[in-house]
């Protein structure tokens, strides 16, 4: 399964998995389970006075100690991806509406099952089930049926009050599958490889393991 989200950066409006702050620390979340009212108070103003809803005020942020890997996904689980007749390792997506001040993106939001990427050399990153951020590029897939739409948001945040707070017209999702070829940039840790041969002579080779949430970036090729 993707990792669940629980909660909502309301600055970025990236939706974070349980336990996952967002990496800008100077802003604020709310849980996805209530009626979700400090994000519609973010989005429609406290007394509802906005006529169009405020999008996110800024991007995501990578952290400064992030590190860089580039690889091939390796074959692995896989799970059925949101709106879609699909199965991936990951994917991310924004819900945009044309019509909102500031910003069109009204929520980020992306998850994987956990995959391995194995670099040229044989090195090893492993990404755990975790939340995933992606640029949407022109190569995303777009999304304008509202009933699938609709469907997704619901169980996002299923008892959110109104007005509801994630008006849209569309939504941009970009997906993961083995074989792509990639650029994880995450908080690592290193472990032994449990590939590394055990003769005490040998020099013990190491695995990174993604600690936090992935960005990832997906190249042609």
């Amino acid at each position: 399964m993707f990792a669940a989200r629980t909660s909502i950066c309301l600055d970025c409006r990236v939706a974070l998995p349980d336990g996952e702050a967002c990496t800008w620390l100077s802003h604020r979340s709310t849980a996805l389970a209530g009626d979700c009212a400090p994000l519609i108070e973010t989005v429609w103003g406290r007394a509802r006075e906005r006529d169009r809803p405020l999008g996110a005020a800024t991007a995501p942020m990578v952290p400064v100690t992030a590190t860089g890997f580039r690889g091939r996904i390796a074959q692995g689980p896989t799970a059925r991806v949101p709106m879609r007749d699909q199965q991936a390792v990951g994917w991310a997506l924004e819900v945009w509406h044309h019509e909102a001040a500031g910003s069109p993106i009204m929520l980020r939001d992306g998850a994987t099952v956990g995959f391995a990427v194995t670099g040229d050399d044989g090195r090893m990153l492993v990404v755990p089930s975790t939340g995933v951020r992606m640029a949407i590029d022109e190569r995303a897939g777009i999304e304008r049926n509202r009933r699938r739409i609709g469907g997704y948001l619901r169980e996002l945040a299923p008892r959110a009050a109104e007005p509801w707070p994630f008006p849209f017209d569309e939504v941009r999702m970009v997906v993961l599958s083995a074989e792509d070829l990639v650029t994880v940039r995450a908080v690592a840790s290193v472990s032994p490889d449990p590939r590394a041969a055990t003769a005490y002579r040998d020099a013990p080779r190491s695995i990174l393991i993604a600690t936090g949430p992935a960005w990832v970036e997906r190249h042609t090729g």
